[in-house]
């Protein structure tokens, strides 16, 4: 009611903090590579005071329910490929107002194990004009992708026959005249080819 008014001192600062968001996910394309080849790099951009960041895989094409990845608590991670097989990732971001964001799931990963040729079944000794047994491959890693046939054991020029199963039919062969070399030709996804030991028929 009485005069002059008084003014207090002034107050502490008062700083609002925005919560975590996220402004860009990690990328949703999919990645198809060699064991131990070297992956993108996925990454996040999130705003907000106090960020920090933890990275998830997981098999399921899903945000949650993922394995915590030790030590990737950067806003990248590039995928570990020194084992075969296909997963997802993302990242939860925290920062010192609540409540944490988790980024959308990355696209799927996969490592395909390195290509082994494996080996044929054992040599034949047939007679000439008449069409051997089937050949047979076992302990490959990767599909069949032709067989090839020469008359020498080092392939120098060889002729390839369109079958991709593990066995080459004799039919498929047909009549022998003289003594020839088989070998399958195999690849695990886009990794190298390799080949199986050779059958002499």
């Amino acid at each position: 009611s009485c005069i002059p008014s008084v003014s207090s001192n002034v107050s502490g600062s008062i700083i609002v903090n925005a919560p975590p968001a996220i402004t860009a996910h990690p990328s949703a394309a999919t990645q198809t590579l060699c064991l131990n080849a070297a992956a993108t790099a996925l990454a996040v951009t999130a705003t907000g005071a106090g960020a920090t960041y933890q990275w998830y895989s997981n098999t399921p094409n899903s945000n949650t329910g993922g394995t915590l990845i030790t030590g990737a608590t950067l806003s990248t991670y590039t995928p570990n490929t020194s084992t075969s097989g296909t997963l997802y990732y993302y990242v939860v971001v925290t920062g010192s107002c609540i409540p944490p964001v988790t980024s959308n799931v990355s696209g799927s990963i996969t490592v395909n194990p390195t290509t082994a040729g494996g080996a044929l079944s054992a040599n034949q000794i047939i007679c000439q004009n008449t069409s051997p047994a089937d050949i047979t491959l076992i302990g490959n890693v990767g599909g069949v992708v032709k067989w090839q046939r020469a008359g020498d054991p080092s392939f120098t020029s060889p002729t390839d026959i369109s079958n991709t199963t593990n066995t080459l039919l004799g039919s498929l062969i047909g009549s022998l005249t003289t003594s020839t070399y088989f070998r399958a030709v195999v690849q695990s996804g886009s990794c190298s080819i390799a080949y199986s030991t050779s059958a002499l028929i």
